[in-house]
């Protein structure tokens, strides 16, 4: 009901029951709900891999038991549709129990771990204690059968900064390669004002494929007319340079396709430029500098010539 927005019918009924009976026996079943909602995304910890799920389903878990359930329901439980099974069976289990008891709340209170004290005020409170338990445990346990484990681990950047461990991680940046082909260093560009670090010691791509990505969300801060260069900025300031090939500003946009304009948002993966390969590499050395203005990231050896896609996290930088 929360998800459509449904569940906002049920306030006039309480407050209606409230006025004409003196007690209310809804709202002890939405705080089943909320225990069994709390429960289902934190026994996800078990089942996931990934540290920043994890950290999510910490922080959704327990905003969930103060009533704050949005995070949990949209965040994780409408993700994994058999923690949603768990959480409607097991929230269910428990409120039929304590509409069975017959509990009767004589006050309104919100729906969260906190308002057990209003609920303590009244008698049978033994009653929603006992409930409560049968929806945290039922969904914990339905959860630990019904949903599979997810393997997915965080991605490792093929090239780790050498300033990464001295920064916040919350503020870092993922860069997925922006073009497809082989990574190689900064040093094997043929044009000493990228190899000799003047604009900063990164990366460079021998392109496979003759397409420009996104490689996070951001904006485009430049867009050569050309085609042959675009600058973008991510949300939280860290700023790089693609420039596909080498002198081939001298085309003077021949062989390229722009596709997006300076100061557009642009979603991580989303095609900015295409550009004739075969062509261009009849005429120019094709291989691309990427020059990322914060955190060290050139690579080493053992990285040189490894084959690379669009989906790889290339590096983490930091503004």
């Amino acid at each position: 009901m929360v998800i459509t927005g449904m569940h906002q019918a049920i306030t006039p009924v309480v407050f209606q029951n409230f006025a004409s009976k003196g007690y209310d026996v809804l709202m002890p079943t939405m705080l089943m709900s909320t225990f069994a909602q709390a429960a289902g995304v934190l026994a996800m910890i078990v089942k996931v891999k990934s540290a920043k799920e994890k950290s999510v389903i910490y922080s959704s878990g327990l905003s969930a038991f103060l009533g704050i359930t949005e995070p949990a329901l949209y965040g994780v439980i409408i993700k994994y549709k058999r923690v949603l099974l768990s959480v409607c069976i097991g929230g269910g289990l428990g409120s039929a129990y304590v509409s069975m008891m017959g509990y009767h709340l004589g006050s309104f209170t919100p729906s969260n771990v906190l308002s057990l004290a209003v609920y303590a005020m009244y008698p049978k409170f033994i009653r929603i204690i006992i409930g409560a338990l049968i929806s945290i445990i039922s969904t914990a346990v339905l959860v630990f059968v019904l949903q599979p484990v997810n393997p997915v681990k965080d991605k490792k950047p093929i090239i780790k900064t050498s300033n990464a461990e001295n920064t916040d991680d919350t503020d870092e940046v993922e860069i997925y390669a922006p073009i497809e082909g082989k990574l190689t260093s900064l040093q094997n560009v043929p044009d000493t004002t990228f190899s000799s670090g003047a604009m900063g010691d990164r990366f460079a791509i021998i392109p496979e494929k003759g397409v420009v990505k996104a490689p996070f969300d951001g904006t485009i801060l430049v867009i050569a007319n050309t085609g042959h260069a675009v600058g973008l900025r991510s949300n939280n300031g860290v700023e790089i340079l693609i420039h596909v090939g080498i002198d081939t500003v001298e085309l003077n946009g021949k062989h390229f396709n722009v596709l997006v304009t300076q100061g557009e948002h642009v979603a991580r993966g989303q095609e900015l430029v295409k550009f004739d390969l075969d062509a261009i590499k009849k005429d120019y050395d094709v291989i691309s500098p990427v020059i990322v203005t914060t955190g060290k990231v050139s690579i080493d050896k053992k990285k040189d010539g490894i084959e690379i896609k669009s989906s790889d996290l290339i590096t983490v930088a930091h503004p």
